[in-house]
């Protein structure tokens, strides 16, 4: 139940209509920007009372406030604050409806079917879950989702712990639903049949819902994209594990649809038959990113069979790629990894994650013409991910470590790189500098080691790779004549080190690299602003992305 403090505090959104206001209120007479910025240091109590203040306020601010809707179903104190944020959206009826089934305090209100303004301001709707399977049967949260998303009718975004037929129903009557998530659906043994009837999304993520998995279910969850099949640009997919279920594989032969509009796709510890339920509805070759994490060692046919479709293109559009190999010592899946990105040249960022060979006889030089046969590439990374928990006996370096013949070959075939990310040989540092010198287009570089905070080692690696850099220069160069490296980074996101000819004095000390044989000098310093450009974001918030794709859909 809302605490008595909490439902006096909140004002009663309805339409003012009978309001007087000062015509040289200070407020109404702002520019809307400098408003949105009043109104971004206002609490929701305060922006509750300055929309009453008068119907153009009410205009002005509403939307803004109601824009974005987050609520939780973690505890009972969170079931509060739900009602309290939600309980001005819903009609008098509803509230009745509510109380009638528990899900809402006792107390007066106006029994009337007018759904409040503010329900129409509302763009995007979030409502967050718990780890906790029990809390999925309180039905307090699942009957409030119910009711709102019947009156949340411009709804664009969908976030949802909270999925039941009477919920997918009324998500299938959202017109303008552009963005749905379906997050941790604990609980749940099926996706419900209703969810077939959702037409028209642009980006789905499906995260850590092993009910919903793509060729079982009966086919529902893949039949679920026949309705977006030409409007659908993202999908994501993720597990906590990668083993499918016992129960009867779904046949394919009744779905008949291709996605002809995605350009995203991110598929995480998927099994065979979510492989082959993508195989069947998604042209690969015609994807614009495609992220795969950590599959399991017997999908290496899923690769053998993504190499004979890119083969098949002569233009495939792919310009982003990112796998996680996790580690394999399996040859037969690094095998089909490196042949199928011989298959096509296209890439343009290529990010390879824990792709260091763990069996001796995973020779990862082996490796190389598949990488150095995308020219065009700008950006190549070799990273691994949680490495702290990689391993109870320790951290795990699953990167390989680059020879210098290999950075030489990277910089004779890769002239258009711009940002590196790779483990140098610690005993030939001077020459890998020398190798890299040859990336003139180079802005970033990002030098991975074991050396947990030694900083005396970080600045001495970097040092050393500079000289061979300084080597390569003639007498009558400049550095930022010749090279386009200005930021360098050690294993630690916070160990970065502006280079310059020349640095401001304004603050920092420099350090002076100079190169005895050359007699040429750069300074580098602990780097305080960082270009945004140079912070990596492989995996960002599904909602955050959304919105930045909705507002640039929107300008």
């Amino acid at each position: 139940m809302a605490s008595t403090r909490n439902m006096r505090a909140r004002a009663n959104l309805a339409p003012v209509r009978r309001a007087s206001i000062n015509s040289m209120d200070r407020l109404v007479r702002l520019p809307r920007e400098m408003l949105d910025m009043v109104v971004d240091h206002l609490d929701d109590d305060s922006v509750d009372r300055l929309t009453q203040t008068s119907r153009t306020l009410q205009n002005l601010v509403g939307s803004r406030t109601w824009h974005k809707v987050e609520v939780a179903c973690t505890n009972l104190s969170d079931q509060e604050k739900l009602i309290w944020r939600l309980e001005a959206c819903v009609t008098g009826k509803q509230k009745k409806m509510l109380t009638e089934n528990g899900a809402y305090p006792e107390h007066d209100f106006v029994d009337n079917d007018d759904i409040p303004c503010c329900a129409s301001y509302v763009r995007q709707y979030i409502i967050n879950g718990s780890d906790d399977q029990a809390l999925y049967e309180e039905r307090t949260c699942r009957q409030w989702v119910g009711v709102t998303l019947n009156n949340f009718e411009n709804l664009r975004v969908l976030e949802t712990c909270c999925l039941d037929k009477h919920i997918a129903s009324r998500i299938a009557n959202l017109k303008q639903l552009h963005a749905l998530a379906l997050i941790n659906l604990y609980g749940r043994d099926t996706i419900p049949v209703e969810m077939v009837q959702v037409t028209g999304l642009v980006h789905l993520c499906i995260y850590n819902v092993e009910c919903a998995r793509f060729g079982e279910d009966n086919g529902v969850t893949l039949r679920m994209l026949g309705g977006s099949a030409t409007t659908l640009r993202s999908l994501e997919l993720f597990h906590y594990h990668e083993q499918c279920s016992e129960e009867v594989e779904v046949q394919m032969d009744g779905i008949d649809f291709q996605l002809t509009a995605l350009e995203f796709l991110i598929m995480c510890r998927f099994c065979l038959r979510e492989a082959k339920a993508m195989l069947q509805v998604v042209d690969f070759p015609s994807l614009a990113e495609l992220h795969i994490y950590q599959p399991p060692d017997e999908l290496s046919a899923f690769f053998v069979t993504l190499q004979a479709r890119f083969g098949a293109v002569q233009q495939p559009t792919l310009r982003l790629l990112e796998l996680d190999l996790n580690a394999t010592s399996d040859q037969a899946m690094f095998d089909a990894q490196r042949r199928w990105l011989r298959s096509f040249t296209t890439l343009k960022s290529l990010r390879l994650d824990r792709w260091a060979p763990q069996a001796p006889a995973l020779d990862f030089s082996r490796a190389l013409p598949s990488i150095v046969g995308h020219q065009g590439l700008r950006k190549l990374i070799f990273s691994h991910r949680d490495r702290e928990r990689d391993s109870e006996g320790g951290p795990q370096f699953y990167i390989p470590v680059l020879k210098t013949a290999s950075v030489l070959t990277l910089a004779l075939n890769l002239p258009e790189l711009r940002w590196l990310e790779f483990a140098p040989d610690r005993d030939d540092l001077f020459e890998t500098g020398r190798a890299l010198s040859g990336l003139t287009k180079l802005e970033f570089m990002r030098c991975r080691h074991q050396e947990d905070g030694d900083f005396n080692y970080v600045f001495k690696m970097l040092t050393k790779i500079i000289q061979g850099f300084l080597r390569e220069m003639q007498p009558d160069e400049t550095w930022e004549g010749k090279y386009s490296l200005r930021l360098v980074q050690a294993e630690e996101e916070g160990v970065q080190y502006d280079v310059a000819s020349r640095l401001p004095e304004a603050w920092g000390r420099k350090r002076i690299i100079t190169n005895p044989t050359t007699k040429k000098a750069v300074r580098m310093r602990m780097a305080r602003d960082v270009d945004p450009a140079f912070v990596e974001d492989s995996d960002p918030v599904w909602i955050d992305k959304v919105g930045r794709d909705w507002r640039v859909a929107d300008e």
